[in-house]
Order: structure tokens, then sequence, then C-alpha cells
């Protein structure tokens, strides 16, 4: 864990001095005041507050009972842990922002003009006098057009996952001056009830700091703390009835299941995989205890790791090789999609070669579970998620996530936003319970109704919408995901059994093991590997394809390795080792140039 407690601390002082001060101030502040009393800390503050406020703690464990559900007739109060809200608008005039965004190809199938025919982004505007005017691009382009973008120095006010795209990630971005420290930001004048959640769950924004202390985009809470997994493998269960098999636990068993997809369901692409190789997010190598992948994409994770505390880079390793082996055996048996390597779009599965029968097993979001089932022809069409598979029965995967709460960051503000203050402001509106049920939700009546324990349920215009799938239509009439008070339950009002039991499944056999935890580059480490490792990725990319596909000779693997270490891998590890014993040890890395981007006036400086 990162040490920037003596920041954080400075910080949520200011946010409560502020609270006690300002009742005349913002219209920010002034309807923070207004929803929830600060907890007494002067006799005057006293007097002011009509109820105290809970100790963090309490507050904390308000928050986690989100996730439980209520007794039968018992009465439930949406959101659990309600911040308050604020006056609207936040401007005196309309005011429009750009912004920079990757959108599912099937939303861009429907529109792209995203701030106008999306339902979320019109009420927005008319609530907060914000309006949204969005650049829309493909993910099969995202990565070329967002290095077009920072190469044309002509930015956007706000960029989505640039933490991610950017090279080296949000530390590199605010040094190089293409986003902002938002941290600075985050007071109660402008962001009082993103404070409130500051000062229940302190460690959250000091999880997400990078190692300069900095806060590279506008920050994203969830309502739950438990973590939850939306994306996995999963296979045609109705084809495992029929033919009366067992749901695979290990690679050797699913080889067995795919040719029986092959040879008696008719399956010519019995396993689809994107064109990287591995599944999302390495899904289908790390039950060799490693990852590989280096594709281009916000789903596709590195293929860093540590073993016993030393850093490793996946593709070198001698458990690459025996993946590659396994997975070319499969290619050239016909048991792995032959055109594996066109499919760029890692975020959605090949529905048409699914509801066509020609796929069994695939990776893809929960929602695709319902979604596809309703859109087949076939009437007993059932898709089951399964955990990643491993080499022999009973293994673990050391890739679990360590349980820390910690805000991420969706949406980052760029050096060319000539109003921060605004779009900070306007963050925080998503906070709000009025905001925080619009994004969730969207508009009471047509995507959600109030259930009879007073939670929000959505309709069947989100849930079984006709024209669209689910992950489309929260698209359209809610916010799918960006820096707002998330409710990570939302879509399980309408989830299918199968659906249900998908998170649990897809972490069942995932152990905290081999991460690197929230390891982050600093500035020098990031330069220095951007001297070499961007040719490596090169490399690695194009001759996995081959060893693949059997263009390229496995027995040649040695002399692969020998060519990364040649292009100075080992420079890249040791930059990470240094990053990750950082981490490890908590130290506080303090960087001489000064924060990109100006604060308020009243902010209270980094310390």
């Amino acid at each position: 864990m990162k040490k920037m407690s003596r920041i954080l601390a400075m910080l949520l002082a200011v946010c409560m001095l502020l609270g006690a001060l300002s009742a005349c101030g913002s219209s920010a502040a002034s309807a923070a005041a207004e929803s929830e009393a600060e907890a007494a800390s002067t006799e005057a503050a006293a007097e002011e507050a009509p109820a105290e406020e809970a100790a963090p703690a309490e507050a904390a464990d308000d928050a986690a009972s989100a996730a439980e559900p209520a007794a039968e007739g018992e009465a439930v109060a949406w959101p659990a842990n309600p911040l308050g809200n604020v006056d609207l608008p936040l401007c005196d005039e309309e005011t429009t922002i750009t912004m920079w965004m990757g959108v599912n190809p099937n939303v861009l199938a429907i529109t792209e003009d995203i701030g106008n025919d999306c339902v979320i982004w019109n009420e927005l505007a008319e609530r907060t006098g914000v309006r949204v005017e969005f650049t829309a691009v493909n993910p099969d382009s995202q990565s070329e057009k967002f290095n077009l973008l920072i190469a044309g120095g002509d930015l956007t006010d706000v960029i989505s996952n640039a933490t991610s795209m950017y090279t080296n990630g949000g530390e590199a971005a605010i040094a190089d001056e293409i986003i902002i420290d938002h941290l600075p930001y985050l007071t109660e004048e402008l962001t009082p009830q993103i404070c409130k959640l500051m000062e229940q769950y302190p460690d959250a924004i000091e999880n997400a700091l990078t190692d300069s202390g900095w806060l590279a985009g506008m920050p994203q809470f969830s309502m739950q703390t438990e973590g939850s997994d939306t994306f996995g493998p999963m296979i045609r269960e109705d084809w495992l009835d029929e033919l009366g098999l067992e749901v695979p636990e290990t690679y050797d068993e699913l080889y067995e299941v795919l040719v029986a997809f092959r040879d008696q369901m008719g399956a010519d692409a019995p396993l689809a995989l994107s064109y990287a190789g591995t599944g999302i997010n390495n899904g289908m190598l790390k039950g060799y205890g490693i990852y590989g992948m280096v594709a281009e994409s916000s789903e596709s994770g590195q293929p860093f790791y540590q073993v016993d505390d030393q850093v490793q880079f996946g593709c070198i390793q001698p458990e690459f090789k025996e993946y590659l082996s396994m997975i070319h055996q499969w290619y050239e048996e016909g048991l792995l999609w032959s055109d594996f390597m066109s499919a760029t779009d890692i975020q959605n599965p090949q529905t048409d070669m699914i509801l066509a029968g020609r796929t069994g097993v695939f990776y893809a979001e929960v929602t695709f579970i319902a979604t596809l089932a309703k859109t087949s022809d076939e009437e007993d069409f059932s898709l089951l998620p399964v955990a990643d598979f491993v080499p022999n029965e009973g293994d673990t995967i050391p890739f679990g996530a360590e349980s820390e709460y910690t805000a991420s960051t969706p949406w980052s503000i760029t050096v060319d936003c000539e109003d921060p203050e605004l779009v900070m402001q306007w963050c925080n509106y998503f906070y709000t319970d009025e905001g925080a049920t619009l994004c969730n939700y969207g508009i009471e009546g047509e995507s959600f109704e109030y259930g009879e324990d007073g939670a929000p349920v959505l309709t069947d215009l989100v849930l079984n919408n006709p024209d669209m799938s689910t992950t489309v239509a929260l698209f359209m009439y809610c916010m799918d995901r960006g820096p707002f008070y998330r409710d990570e339950n939302r879509e399980q009002s309408g989830y299918t059994p199968n659906q249900k039991i998908a998170s649990d499944t897809w972490q069942s056999n995932l152990v905290v093991g081999r991460g690197l935890g929230s390891t982050t580059l600093n500035t020098e480490e990031s330069d220095a590997i951007n001297v070499v490792y961007g040719d490596i990725k090169t490399y690695v990319e194009e001759e996995v394809l081959k060893f693949i596909t059997g263009s390229r000779d496995l027995d040649t693997f040695d002399s692969f390795v020998s060519d990364i270490e040649a292009m100075d891998i080992d420079l890249v590890l040791e930059q990470y080792q240094e990053a990750y014993e950082r981490y490890l040890s908590g130290e506080e890395v303090v960087e001489e140039q000064g924060d990109p981007g100006p604060p308020p006036d009243d902010a209270a400086p980094p310390a």
C-alpha cells in the first residue's frame, strides 16, 4: 500500500473544515450541508447538525451491508449509504464538454451520436447543465486512434480509459502533461459526496494513487465493498447435457469436450478465442501459473507477475511453451476457431458463430448468458459459466485479486480542459442520491421501477429488450461504466440462475499468490521501459500467432526467448522489480516536477 496518508489526511481535513464553514458557499457545498449533517467537532457545529454522523467504521459497515438482501417484508432504503444531493443546475448557462470514448460496437451499430441518442446523457444535460459531445471509437481501432489523438495534441476535455491505454499508465500520462492530477480537486466545495466516501474509506483513494501520489482520473466507487467478476469462460450447457458430459475442469477434460463438440455437435470452431490467443485477462493461460498476453486492449492484462517476490515475464517461461504447444495442437485439430486472429474485439464474443452452433466454449460478459439464450432459435439453448481451466483436478490459479476496496479511475480530465472544476462537480453529481439513481437505473417509469422493498429494479426495457442486449440497453438508458457510485448488483434483479452463480464460479479456483498488487511505475522507470518494450510487445504478438498457427515451429521457442532477451527484457524486468519492491515496502515516491493542471484556489496543495 502506498504511504500517501499525509496527503490524504490533509485533503480530508480540508473537506471537513470547509464542510463546517461553507454553509453559504457554492451550490454543491450548501446542498451537501442540507442533505447530511457533519459530525460535531465544535459546539457551533453541534448546534447546526440535526443528527450525528456515523463514525467511519460504522458507516463502512452500513455500506457493506448494501450487498446483503433484506429479510422478507423488510423495507430497504436505497442507496444503503445515502450521500445527499446538490443544488442544480451546476452552471448558469449550458456548458458543453468533449469526451473521447471507446464504445461497444453493438452500440455503434445503433447510433454514433451518443450524446443525443442515449437517454442518460440527455437527462444528465437537462439536470446538470453540462452536455457531452462524444468522439466515439470502435474498440477494433481504439488503440490506434488513441495514439493519433495523443500525437495530434488536440485533446478532448475527458478521455475514457486513458490510464489503461497510455503507455505505462496514469503516472506517465500526468508526467507527460496529457491528463491532470485529479487529487487536488477532491474538495468539500467541488466534490462533497466523494469526500464523504473518502472519510468512510480512506484507503480507497490511497490505493488508487500513482507512485508520485497523483490521482490519474475521476474516481469510481462501488456501493458493494466485495469485488465480483463479470467476465469469464462459458460453455454450451445444453450440449453437455445432450452428450452426457461433465463440466470440464482441466485442460485434458476440456480437450475431450471440444472433440465431442466438433464430432458430435458439428461445431467447426468449438473453442473461440480473441486474436491474442490467451482468453480475456489471460484466462485460458493462467491455469499454467503465468501471464502472457501482450494484446493492445483494456481487457487484456499484461504478461508481468511475480514468483517469490521476483517479477517475471511470462512469455519467456517454459510454461508458456507448454501452453502454446497445447493451443497449437487444438488449432491443428480444428478445435480452435481457425480465424481467431481476426477477433480484435476482446470485449464481445462471436455471437453469430455461437448462435449458428459453430462454437461451444468462449469468453464473454455475464449478460451474454441470458441475451444469447433469448436470441437463439434453439429452444434448449443454455450457457453455463465455468471456472478457468487448470492442468490437474483441484489445482488453483494464483492470480486472485487482493481484497482491497479501491477506487478506479475510468475517465481522466486532460490538460486541455478549460474548466476542470466544473467537470469534477459534474462527476460528483454521479454520487448524489439522485445522480446515483439516474446513473445506475436511468429514469423511473422507463428503465426502472421501485420494488416493494423501496429499491430500484430495472425493467424489461433494459433486461429483456427485444431489439438489443442488456449490455447495450444499459449503455443507452443508464451509465454502463464510468466514475459513478456504482451498484454492482443492479443487473441481478433480472439474472437467470446461471448468471447468479457466474461470479462465484469464476472466482472459485482463484487464490492470491502471484499478482503485483497495485504496483505502478514512476516516470523514470516508464521512460526506461519505453525505449525497448514497444518492440518487444510487437515481436511477441507476431510470433505467438505464428506458433499457434504453425507457421513457426515450437522447436524454435528457445530462439524466441533469446531474441526477447537480446531486446533487453531484463531492463524492463528491473524497472518492474524496483516498482514492485517499492509497493511491498510502502515507500512514498515524490517526483521533482510539479502537478500538471492548476488546482482550485482554495484546495490544499499536495504535501
